[in-house]
């Protein structure tokens, strides 16, 4: 949805704007959003004011929002930092710079020490260079989000401990694209233009084909659709859609990442744990070994490293290495023990080969879920990776509750609704979500569907009286909510809940069926799209 860049009248204007409602504001709360994202919570007059704070290089923007984003709870050195320094601080001032898309954020507060400190946040929001800068009084750096080193001797040097130095003044400032042409489209002066933008307070999004602009003002010269937002509400309507899609590709891409890696590194180690079966299978010749060197004992001659011994039965001469400094029995039970060993090594192989199976079958289906994944979903597919251990914990701020004993809140994973002839059918849109519908939604008479053999959604029908006509239609979204949506005639198991079972210690989402039944069928969402609730 993104059209232009933030230019420099629109960003004079929107600092203006924020200005009113930060300082003298009490910074309450500081979060990391995504990896170019920050969400500074300031109260002022009663009312918490959500400064959102965007370096993404083909979005750098920063805005009051309403309701605060999801947030991908990154923890980080600078965030710490900025938690330490600023935190509980009086916003200052908040002041454009050298009439660029810069802005200084002054923060007063207390150090360890209870001494009055002011420390500087400098906004630099310039295309593929933006950057957060906090320095103390003295404008000395003390961290940055991106680092510039004094090797890069044709660029600032950015770095903790050197002195924070502003950008170059833009020189003749051109004036913006989108308003030479409403300029010329209506007659305007640049001061006129000016002007109306510093007396509005309203954000106009115009709509022609695929472009899609923003300003203070309305780009009549488009003559497309124009749609009038309060201005924070219009910058949120432009930028909001395409930060989400950034900040659910980076959790996305961070987890299939993941989840290539395991499954690559299971059938590496499948591969090689087969050689390894393969080889302690054929010890059973150590057996044999053992057996001939025991039957034929008394024509064993102990005076080579090597003796032979004629096999009645397979009417040949068999060669056996020995120790010559030992007899037949010890020669023998050293064939048997090895022997043993090769048949226990035989059942741990098979087990660890198991293990990767499962591990690859589990990741298979993580990577299935995130194809379809939202926001909401994508995040609760992380909560699942990090309660295995495949993520590092994001611990909570505890807060502090009187009640000794006070019952902790369990975790509501809601799946997907769907509403058929007043019969409500329910879809796991992942691990998290197919456990918490089987285990804890759903009733041990109502009826379960799942594809066969391979990675899908859990379906639960809210009934346990099901004709064929409904078994049909929920077999179908079944077969949609699974990896062979795109395929024919796919068979979907089903049967009552209570025929589901958790396999110990395995990995979330995955059951063992009992007493199924099959039914085919080619899986089309317009047969149930127009039923979905939410």
């Amino acid at each position: 949805m993104i059209g232009m860049a933030l230019d420099y009248l629109a960003f004079e204007r929107i600092i203006l704007l924020i200005k009113d409602r930060l300082v003298g504001g009490k910074v309450v709360k500081i979060s990391q959003i995504s990896n170019e994202e920050f969400l500074f919570v300031v109260r002022k007059d009663n009312q918490n004011n959500n400064l959102l704070i965007s370096t993404h290089p083909n979005m750098s923007y920063l805005n009051v929002v309403k309701d605060k984003p999801d947030s991908n709870h990154i923890s980080s050195n600078l965030l710490m930092l900025f938690r330490k320094h600023l935190e509980n601080g009086r916003v200052v001032s908040f002041e454009q710079q050298n009439e660029d898309r810069i802005v200084l954020c002054s923060i007063a507060n207390r150090d360890d020490y209870f001494r009055n400190t002011t420390h500087k946040l400098y906004i630099e929001l310039i295309g593929r260079a933006s950057n957060i800068i906090l320095t103390d009084e003295n404008n000395v750096i003390i961290d940055s989000l991106k680092k510039i080193p004094l090797e890069y001797t044709n660029l600032r040097t950015i770095q903790p401990g050197i002195k924070y130095v502003l950008p170059s003044k833009p020189e003749n400032e051109k004036t913006p694209y989108d308003l030479e042409n409403e300029m010329q489209f209506t007659s305007k002066s640049l001061d006129q233009i000016k002007q109306e933008i510093l007396n509005s307070s309203s954000i106009f999004i115009t709509k022609k084909d695929k472009k899609v602009d923003f300003h203070f003002i309305p780009f009549t010269f488009m003559e497309g659709e124009i749609k009038e937002y309060k201005w924070n509400e219009g910058l949120d309507a432009f930028y909001s859609s395409s930060l989400a899609n950034e900040r659910h590709r980076q959790v996305t891409n961070e987890m299939d990442k993941l989840a290539r890696n395991e499954i690559k590194k299971s059938e590496k180690k499948i591969k090689k744990l087969q050689e390894e079966l393969q080889f302690a299978k054929q010890a059973i010749i150590y057996k044999y070994y053992g057996d001939l060197l025991l039957t034929y004992m008394q024509g064993v001659q102990l005076t080579t490293d090597n003796v032979e011994v004629y096999d009645e039965a397979e009417e040949k001469m068999v060669k056996i290495a020995i120790d010559k400094r030992y007899d037949v029995y010890y020669n023998a039970n050293q064939y048997y023990k090895k022997y043993q060993k090769s048949k226990v090594a035989v059942v741990k192989i098979s087990e660890q080969i198991e293990i990767c199976q499962d591990n690859i079958e589990y990741f298979t289906s993580v990577k299935y879920h995130l194809e379809t994944a939202d926001v909401l979903t994508a995040s609760q597919i992380k909560e699942e990776l990090t309660n295995l251990g495949y993520f590092k914990k994001y611990q909570k701020p505890v807060k502090k509750n009187n009640k000794k004993n006070a019952k902790k809140q369990e975790k509501v994973y809601k799946p997907l609704a769907i509403k058929y002839e007043n019969i409500m059918i329910y879809v796991g849109q992942n691990n998290l979500q197919n456990e918490y519908l089987t285990f804890k939604m759903a009733d041990k008479t109502h009826m379960f569907f799942h594809v066969q053999q391979g990675p899908g959604a859990h379906v639960v029908v809210m009934s346990n009286n099901i004709d064929e006509k409904l078994k049909r239609f929920v077999a179908n979204i079944a077969a949609y909510y699974s990896s062979y949506k795109n395929s024919s005639t796919v068979p979907v198991n089903y049967t009552l809940v209570k025929n589901i079972k958790k396999i110990p210690g395995g990995k979330p989402g995955k059951v063992i069926i009992n007493n199924q039944k099959t039914v085919y069928v080619d899986p089309d969402y317009s047969l149930f799209k127009d039923f979905i609730v939410n």
